[in-house]
């Protein structure tokens, strides 16, 4: 056989085993791609729901003891249709959990069904508060309405755990999937075994990528929830938001927060505090004098556009930052990057809170976006 004829098999063969191989590696890879959005669409979106149904079910108990506590009618029926209005939001909930679990529904069904029961304890709770019989409105209340509701927690919190057990799944099925691309590219030549590193590198940045993603919203679900208990717990709303503080700064590892509150006067401007978290009191004094003696009207400073917009703000650094108008009182502020988010009751602002960093930092849309649920 010639030699021209032995190049040209041994290209072909080449060429067409690098056609199979990679057809193979693409193939693998698109497995990959779905596992890995598979991981991202399941846990998430289930768990982002069921963590907006405990979040609800949490508020709507709390504004039953509203209920059993009102002195009025008025403050019972006030009560009642905050209560409405998560209720549908919940129901709504779980319209994306039974279109998205992929558990036994059994799970979804049992929570569903509790919620659907809890109504009747609760229409119960206001017809007692209507009578003004306060005390067993009171009793069941945290009674057999606080059983029901720590019963659909435990169950909420089964449907969880799968979520979290299915991004585990996920995440060793697309580990394999690696394993099968890796060795099957390493038998290809030079351009291949490149490829093919690439290829992994990619997988393993995106995989770590995924695993942040999940703690962190795991810390984000954390979060509010000590924020709710604390709001329930709490039998002032500035120990609540203390907690709140102190709570976020850890998450952050930001060394400094603080609340404006709108004054009781006509005018409603924002004043300082004495509710702080600052780790280290002795750097930040001058920035805490500073804000003592800062008061911001609606649309002024970064209190004052939180309360204008009603919605969170986040400045990468205050030193660059015209509207924030502290930074003319001290030279120094120790301060640089800032966010804060409203404290909503309704509609009306009843806090502001900030917080700030030691360095610069860009904004946080995920964290922005919890805080605008607080």
């Amino acid at each position: 056989m010639k030699i021209g004829t032995r190049l040209s098999m041994g290209l072909g063969l080449s060429i067409l085993i690098t056609i199979i191989v990679g057809s193979f590696a693409m193939f693998q890879m698109q497995t990959l791609a779905d596992i890995t959005e598979s991981m991202y669409q399941h846990p998430l979106t289930v768990s982002n729901a069921v963590r907006d149904i405990r979040s609800d079910i949490i508020a709507m108990h709390r504004s039953m003891k509203d209920v059993a506590l009102a002195e009025t009618i008025e403050q019972i029926e006030e009560a009642t249709v905050i209560v409405t209005r998560y209720e549908q939001q919940v129901y709504d909930k779980f319209d994306i959990v039974f279109d998205t679990f992929l558990g036994n529904m059994d799970d979804v069904e049992n929570v569903h069904q509790a919620f659907i029961d809890w109504k009747v304890i609760r229409d119960e709770v206001i017809e007692l508060s209507r009578q003004n019989r306060k005390v067993e409105a009171a009793n069941i209340t945290k009674g057999k309405g606080a059983r029901h509701v720590e019963y659909m927690m435990s169950r909420i919190e089964k449907m969880i755990v799968f979520a979290a057990g299915k991004a585990e799944h996920f995440l060793a099925s697309a580990e394999q999937e690696k394993k099968e691309i890796i060795f099957v590219i390493s038998g290809l030549i030079g351009f291949m075994i490149i490829l093919g590193l690439i290829n992994s590198f990619i997988n393993i940045t995106n995989r770590k990528k995924t695993e942040r993603a999940l703690i962190r919203e795991g810390a984000f679900v954390l979060l509010l929830q000590r924020i709710a208990v604390a709001a329930n717990e709490s039998s002032t709303m500035e120990e609540a938001m203390q907690v709140c503080l102190n709570e976020v700064c850890t998450l952050m590892d930001w060394p400094v927060g603080h609340v404006y509150m709108p004054s009781d006067d006509e005018t409603g401007v924002l004043i300082p505090t004495g509710l702080w978290h600052i780790d280290n009191p002795e750097k930040f004094t001058s920035f805490r004098e500073a804000t003592g003696k800062s008061t911001f009207k609606s649309g002024i400073g970064l209190p004052g556009r939180i309360m204008a917009s009603k919605q969170p703000a986040w400045i990468i650094d205050v030193n660059s930052d015209p509207n924030f108008t502290r930074g003319k009182l001290v030279e120094h502020l120790g301060v640089k990057a800032a966010f804060g988010f409203p404290v909503l009751l309704e509609t009306e602002v009843v806090a502001v809170l900030e917080f700030f960093a030691k360095t610069e930092a860009e904004p946080d849309e995920k964290l922005l976006e919890v805080m605008a649920n607080i």
